[in-house]
């Protein structure tokens, strides 16, 4: 905040600051702002848009359940930080890993947070680092066994590495995102996963190569997206084997090329289809065409209907400027 007097820049205060500004207040006592406790013990630090600034204290792994920081004073499950633009972690996620067996949700979009990626605790469930500046830390080591993970968003950050394959062994990850992470490499990290049932990977330019024909091993997969990338050959035939479970695909802005096979048209449940900004030849197979019409759920079906040498008269959107993004 720049003030009308010399320019003099003024830190903002939190919007809530109640019992952070004391030292003699019990922080279960009801009385301190975003702290929930359980039998006297911090449990959760709930933050989010408060417009925090400093850096954020690596001391809250003494509120660990357990492990080797642990005081007793807490059983920590939850921080939430999302949502504020000031607040730091001075470059450094080494601390993750001591949060505790209790530690489950952490997320910190949209804020400061710079530095790799820390190894994360055994038993997290959901983790946003999105949109942060974090630059780094994809590696096995740090993703490695963490069985309980379901939902990751890692969007907006530069990791500048591929996925690597602890990933595809991930028993409970089901929501997986990493939009804009300068991403590299191919999919084959996704043959095999067990739970994924939504993953977008979109605007990624090193990410291509072609498209696996095993994909549809991933039985749980309702929601694709991989636009904006350098994926390159034909779509696989075997992408007709999702059958009943993929609801959505976006695969516009590649280089594919050849024939839409008409094996996409057993996508009974697909209710949104995306492939315009490729190179495809022919035409719109009729297989996929019969599933526009009523009561067939597809509403939205984008292609290059107008390029020489590829034709579809029952695309609801023809190119990627005119289809819903």
């Amino acid at each position: 905040v720049i003030t009308d007097t010399e320019g003099i820049v003024q830190i903002p205060r939190w919007i809530v600051a109640a019992g952070w500004e004391s030292n003699n207040i019990d922080p279960c006592s009801g009385q301190w702002f975003g702290i929930t406790c359980v039998n006297d013990q911090v449990t959760d630090i709930d933050l989010f848009s408060n417009l925090l600034t400093g850096a954020f204290p690596p001391e809250v792994t003494l509120l660990a359940a357990d492990g080797e920081r642990s005081t007793g004073a807490g059983a920590l499950r939850r921080i939430d930080l999302f949502d504020n633009m000031l607040l730091t972690n001075n470059g450094d996620n080494s601390w993750w890993q001591f949060l505790g067996s209790n530690f489950g949700f952490l997320f910190f979009k949209d804020t400061g947070f710079s530095g790799p990626l820390g190894r994360l605790p055994p038993n997290i469930q959901e983790f946003d680092s999105s949109f942060s500046f974090i630059s780094g830390g994809l590696t096995n080591a740090n993703f490695e066994g963490l069985n309980s993970l379901v939902f990751a968003d890692l969007d907006g950050n530069a990791y500048n590495s591929s996925i690597p394959s602890a990933f595809t062994n991930l028993q409970s990850l089901t929501f997986f995102y990493i939009v804009d992470g300068f991403i590299s490499g191919d999919l084959n990290y996704m043959v095999g996963m067990p739970s994924l049932r939504e993953h977008w990977i979109d605007t990624n330019p090193g990410l291509g190569g072609t498209l696996p024909n095993d994909l549809p091993t991933v039985r749980t997969l309702e929601s694709f997206s991989i636009t904006s990338c350098d994926f390159q050959g034909t779509i696989p035939a075997s992408f007709g084997n999702w059958g009943f479970t993929m609801k959505q695909m976006w695969m516009y802005d590649n280089s594919l090329t050849g024939q839409i096979p008409s094996e996409l048209g057993l996508l009974n449940t697909m209710r949104l289809l995306q492939l315009e900004g490729n190179a495809f030849v022919g035409s719109m197979p009729a297989e996929v065409c019969a599933n526009t019409v009523f009561p067939k759920p597809l509403e939205v079906l984008g292609a290059d209907c107008f390029d020489e040498g590829f034709s579809c008269d029952c695309c609801t959107c023809c190119s990627v400027v005119e289809c819903p993004v």
